[in-house]
């Protein structure tokens, strides 16, 4: 008998945590959603840079595919082709990098984010 009451207290006191662990693990989540958006490419890209970077690596896809069987006998023009299609969008995602005010956010939520780990 001691020992049932023993384990309903147990698992009463584990439930008790849970619910106080609730609102860090859902403050948890929403800090690491926050940190993916900050450093997510995609979030910085406007629908038309998006496309266009879709559109290149299609070609450069269409590019690979002719050579799969014997990749060394890719022509000096499609080999330049490529180079040519990955700088441009290289280039694209370089002028859409997060900025330092995105850095700074980031770093706060890190700081949060250790914070809730911490008291947990």
């Amino acid at each position: 008998m001691n020992n049932t009451i023993s384990k309903v207290t147990e698992s009463s006191l584990l439930l008790d945590k849970s619910v106080s662990f609730m609102p860090h693990l859902s403050r948890l989540e929403e800090i690491d959603l926050a940190l993916e958006n900050i450093f997510s490419h995609e979030k910085y890209l406007p629908y038309v840079k998006q496309l266009q970077i879709r559109s290149m690596q299609l070609q450069m896809d269409k590019i690979r595919n002719k050579y799969i069987q014997k990749p060394r006998k890719m022509s000096p023009l499609d080999a330049l082709r490529l180079t040519h299609f990955q700088e441009r969008v290289d280039a694209i995602y370089v002028e859409n990098e997060p900025t330092s005010k995105d850095f700074m956010q980031a770093e706060l939520l890190m700081q949060e984010k250790e914070g809730l780990l911490g008291s947990i």
